[in-house]
């Protein structure tokens, strides 16, 4: 028998449906027996798992929705009461396996007095808001979460109403920005991005989880610096000149086997940058704060202190650090003057990690080779700006590593079924340090 209260949202519909099924439904007043009010909080969370969070998706969904608890519903027949049992299986829809996806979650979860602190209520609302709505909205859709009402746009204005009623958010962190304040009911957000700037403004709410994209940027960063440490070592530009020259040139290539590589950042992105250096035989050194984790990288510098000797003997310093405090002015005349001549600079990470004057004097004056530069304080770059008439510079335009959507959903789409498990969500952002 399910039990509920004698709501006006539990249509004949429903009732006939669970009726022909079998689950006798009595719709009647409940009062609580005990004061701890268990038994009232355990009716009307059955009525909100399994039939009101369905109420405004439609009767297809309804239907679907029915089907699924009747099939859970006897399921779990066997069950002598509700005693001490964590109740949190149901079968998946027709047509998916369990090895598909992760179960959903119906009913409570119970303790020895009957219902445990509260109700698993798993409804949740998502706002979608990108440069790349429709795209995003296409496969989230297609990763047919459950209990997921979505809403999305591209503009934060339209946004604003109702972004009020979600609980969840993704997007660019400069859009997402202009509706946090309205999203009073928000606990998590997902960033499209690596870095997530624009949502550390001081003046702005953090009592909710951000998460950035993590774990998806290494490959595209790889084939950026790759490609251009490859083509300076095997000389392809010069080659290129001689032809358009009709001049036959026989000077030889270099090798990046046996090149020193220095990494500011060993994360996500420096792990996968130190892995491809291994496959052409590079020596890596890397600098971080503390952390050790990547086994391709052969010596470890920390601390300020630490950069002259990390710098030492390097052919290419490649900066993929996020941009902190502690980060801010870190490539200094002191770090440039470290490096040998012969060095490269190559920065696809941020901006505010350079200082610019000083990199502009090095490759002025021939302290530094050449540099390949992606990112910028201030973007796009105005048209006076130093670096467009300082030699050897190669500018890229912020294109290193563009946010491709379906490899963003797929950050979405795993961390929703953590949460939907109850379990710790991947690429948490530490507000504190900025990443």
């Amino acid at each position: 028998m399910l039990i509920c209260d004698g709501d006006a949202k539990w249509s004949a519909s429903v009732r006939t449906r669970l009726d022909d099924a079998g689950i006798r439904v009595v719709p009647t007043p409940f009062q609580a027996p005990n004061a701890d009010g268990y038994a009232e909080r355990f009716v009307r969370s059955i009525k909100a798992e399994c039939l009101s969070r369905v109420m405004p998706f439609g009767e297809r969904h309804l239907r679907r929705t029915l089907t699924e608890f009747v099939e859970y519903y006897h399921g779990e027949r066997n069950h002598q009461g509700l005693g001490n049992e964590r109740i949190d299986r149901a079968p998946p829809p027709r047509g998916v396996t369990l090895a598909d996806r992760p179960p959903r979650r119906f009913g409570c979860v119970l303790g020895h007095h009957g219902l445990r602190d509260e109700c698993l209520n798993v409804h949740h609302k998502l706002l979608i808001l990108s440069r790349h709505v429709s795209e995003y909205r296409t496969l989230i859709d297609a990763a047919d979460l459950p209990d997921l009402a979505i809403t999305s746009t591209d503009d934060p204005a339209a946004a604003a109403a109702s972004a009020r009623d979600c609980d969840l958010a993704l997007g660019e962190p400069s859009l997402l920005a202009h509706v946090l304040p309205v999203m009073t009911r928000l606990r998590w957000a997902q960033s499209t991005w690596a870095g997530v700037e624009p949502l550390l403004d001081p003046s702005l709410r953090r009592d909710y989880v951000l998460t950035n994209a993590c774990g998806v940027f290494g490959g595209l960063m790889s084939e950026y610096v790759f490609a251009y440490l490859l083509a300076r070592e095997r000389r392809i530009l010069e080659k290129y000149a001689s032809q358009q020259a009709v001049r036959w040139d026989p000077a030889p290539p270099g090798t990046l086997r046996g090149k020193h590589l220095g990494l500011l950042g060993v994360g996500s992105i420096g792990s996968a940058l130190a892995r491809t250096a291994k496959h052409f035989g590079m020596r890596v050194n890397g600098y971080t704060r503390s952390s050790e984790r990547c086994p391709d990288v052969d010596a470890y510098f920390h601390g300020h202190h630490a950069l002259v000797e990390f710098a030492r003997d390097l052919d290419y310093l490649v900066c993929v650090m996020p941009n902190t405090d502690e980060t801010r002015r870190l490539v200094d005349r002191r770090l440039l003057h470290a490096l040998p001549p012969r060095a490269v600079f190559v920065n696809p990470g941020r901006g505010n990690v350079v200082d610019t004057e000083a990199l502009a004097e090095a490759l002025r004056t021939g302290r530094l080779a050449a540099a390949v530069l992606d990112v910028f304080e201030h973007e796009p770059l105005r048209p006076e700006h130093v670096l467009w008439r300082t030699p050897n510079v190669l500018i890229t335009s912020h294109t290193a590593a563009l946010s491709i959507p379906r490899d963003i959903a797929s950050v979405f789409v795993d961390n929703y079924w953590r949460l939907s498990r109850g379990e710790p969500l991947q690429c948490r952002v530490d507000f504190e340090r900025g990443y």
